[in-house]
């Protein structure tokens, strides 16, 4: 029997409540020191090497936290804009896979790393102060500061993202099940296949073609399951052609409803505009296992509170609801459909979760925890002093 969406998203709200107290790996108040030992000298060639190229290799290094060692785990560089677009000498953003040499290995339960440089981020803080506001309202990734150093020299500190996973999605969900990411809609220079073009992203009608869905929303994992791809063609397909009277009804066993209201709402309350509301891309799909029902899982949050690049953006609470190009927004809010359900989400993300008083603790807090490490950080995307004058 399939549970209603709102009770579904209600469930994982009671999750939320302990979530606080099992944080772990990213506790947000404890900076830990990844130290990362390459036995080759060339190491930053061979890892630029094979962004350039569009391999997607790691090589082996050793990983000491906490003093315990992790040997043989996989390190590449990652990132789009945040890679190709920081200038030379500044750090670049990492993946570590913790068992990709040395299989099971993973560290306080988690197999793969996503170390951000915060790159268009002067503030360094967006993504975790924006991850934990997500995680008071829906599952979200964690996030929390570490400082690394590389073969003895400091790399200064970076943001560590909870990898989108099959870790991730036990732990909230209690199963995993099939995992999409949203592909950009432009190439780099270590792109290999063309990219969706924009009409195909954002949930938009792609006349139920397979090809372009496998384009569009890139399957982690479960490869050789024939119903890939199927609950998004649904889903879209529902989006695009149902009459607003039975919109919900027929939407509801495929998209958890009221989960995809909250993610547009931390959206326009976060001001992200790399997300949905602009790019339609930087999230992932997850569909639940259990009840078959897809979720929006946010990602990259880099560019949140109203920056995007080098400029600075205001939104309007109902942004986007007549943009055709975005249908959960246009068929959900500018239709009347559920257009009360999303305001009050809106409102209750603004008052709670961009609370003045709790979000100036919140910044004091985890400047003090890294002040130190910011001031001795030669390696990050803007100086010292304008992160201070910034904040």
């Amino acid at each position: 029997m399939r549970l209603p969406s709102h009770i579904v998203t209600l469930l994982a709200l009671v999750f939320l409540g302990s979530l606080a107290t099992g944080q772990g790996f990213y506790d947000r108040t404890v900076l830990r020191t990844l130290e990362l030992e390459f036995a080759q000298s060339d190491w930053d060639q061979q890892l630029r090497t094979n962004k350039l190229v569009g391999l997607q290799e790691y090589i082996p290094a050793d990983l000491t936290v906490d003093g315990v060692l992790y040997p043989n785990v996989g390190v590449r560089y990652k990132g789009n804009s945040t890679y190709w677009s920081i200038p030379p000498g500044v750090k670049k953003p990492i993946s570590i896979d913790m068992n990709i040499f040395t299989s099971g290995q993973k560290i306080m339960g988690h197999s793969k790393l996503v170390l951000n440089n915060q790159g268009w981020d002067p503030s360094l803080m967006r993504e975790v102060i924006a991850y934990k506001i997500m995680n008071q309202f829906i599952p979200s990734s964690r996030a929390n500061f570490v400082k690394v150093t590389i073969n003895g020299e400091n790399y200064g500190i970076y943001t560590n993202i909870e990898h989108v996973g099959e870790e991730m999605c036990e732990d909230r969900f209690g199963d995993d099940g099939f995992r999409y990411k949203a592909a950009p809609p432009w190439s780099w220079p270590d792109t290999l296949t063309t990219p969706p073009p924009p009409g195909d992203l954002a949930l938009q009608d792609i006349n139920n073609s397979l090809t372009r869905a496998e384009v569009a929303y890139e399957l982690k994992n479960m490869e050789t399951d024939p119903d890939h791809h199927q609950g998004i063609l649904a889903a879209i397909d529902v989006l695009t052609n149902t009459p607003n009277q039975f919109l919900v009804e027929d939407l509801d066993p495929l998209l958890d409803i009221d989960h995809a209201l909250w993610h547009l709402a931390l959206n326009n309350t976060l001001c992200s505009m790399d997300a949905y509301y602009s790019s339609g891309q930087n999230y992932y799909l997850f569909q639940d296992a259990h009840h078959g029902r897809l979720m929006i899982l946010p990602w990259d949050f880099n560019m949140s509170f109203g920056i995007y690049g080098q400029s600075q953006y205001t939104v309007s609470p109902v942004a986007g609801k007549g943009d055709d190009e975005r249908p959960l927004l246009s068929r959900l809010v500018k239709g009347d459909v559920l257009r009360q359900e999303y305001l009050a989400h809106v409102h209750t993300a603004a008052f709670q979760g961009l609370d003045p008083i709790a979000q100036h603790a919140e910044i004091e807090e985890l400047r003090a925890l890294i002040d130190a490490e910011v001031q001795l950080d030669g390696r990050l995307h803007y100086l010292y002093g304008d992160w201070v004058s910034y904040g």
